[in-house]
């Protein structure tokens, strides 16, 4: 498929049976982002007074669900615990201690 590209993430779990790969990464946050995709908001004063500002993928939650080990994990997060207005959801695979992001998924809230 254009626009997608398959990537291998080495984890460090092997190591535990005595093989090491050299290429494992350590452990991840898993963190969850609700957002709302889009919104419009009529300006009533300022600079933009009487203009009407289209956002998109507004965040209006960002909540860390734990660490991500390697292994095969659940993470729970009841639906009513999130914003109202938010019907999307982010998941984002981290390196610690706010390293880069190495993997994502979208899914419907509500």
């Amino acid at each position: 498929m254009p626009n997608v590209l398959a990537l291998a993430f080495h984890v460090d779990y092997w190591d535990s049976i005595g093989w090491h790969d050299h290429f494992a990464l350590e452990r991840y946050d898993v963190n969850l982002i609700a957002y709302l995709p889009q919104a419009a908001t009529n300006v009533g004063r300022g600079e933009n007074s009487g203009r009407t500002l289209r956002e998109f993928n507004i965040v209006r939650q960002f909540r860390p669900l734990g660490v991500w080990n390697g292994q095969e994990s659940v993470f729970r997060a009841p639906v009513e615990s999130f914003p109202a207005d938010a019907t999307r959801v982010a998941v984002l695979l981290q390196r610690n201690q706010q390293g880069p992001i190495v993997g994502s998924a979208t899914a419907l809230l509500r």
